[in-house]
């Protein structure tokens, strides 16, 4: 059975993030990823290293990717003003997962006639805290737009 040796912490950081305080910095930069950034960013985004000033980014989507090059003074502006140092960023595709955010909808507002469908609809619950639930999600059906 093929056992492993022990490897020093220094050989690690090395490796991953070139000193510890390298290491602190990304994971610094990773908790406060969507709030420097913005959440959308964020969701398409992740630093995953920082070495000699350099900072990784993985992108999930090609479109992106391309769009990043525009704005990555700015990043680099916001990053530095948490207190890391930072010279550039560069970005590579990853297969990570992009999360889907849901569009906002649109209200519209309800006419006369949907008012008093909603109200006669309603009257016939007796119980007020089931009617009102009942109106509510009436309400909310017919403001949405499709």
């Amino acid at each position: 059975m093929y056992k492993k040796q022990p490897v020093a912490l220094k050989e690690i950081f090395d490796e991953v993030g070139g000193s510890q305080r390298g290491i602190t910095d990304i994971l610094r930069l990773q908790r406060a990823w969507s709030v420097l950034m913005g959440e959308r960013i964020a969701t398409v985004t992740f630093p995953y290293r920082l070495k000699k000033g350099l900072l990784s980014v993985a992108v999930c989507d090609q479109i992106w990717l391309a769009e990043f090059p525009y704005i990555k003074e700015g990043m680099i502006n916001k990053i530095k003003t948490y207190g890391i140092d930072l010279s550039d960023i560069r970005f590579k595709l990853s297969k990570m997962r992009q999360p889907v955010l849901p569009l906002p909808k649109e209200k519209q507002s309800l006419t006369n006639e949907q008012e008093k469908k909603i109200g006669a609809l309603a009257a016939e619950i007796r119980n007020n805290g089931i009617r009102e639930a009942y109106a509510g999600a009436l309400t909310a059906f017919f403001r949405r737009k499709i």
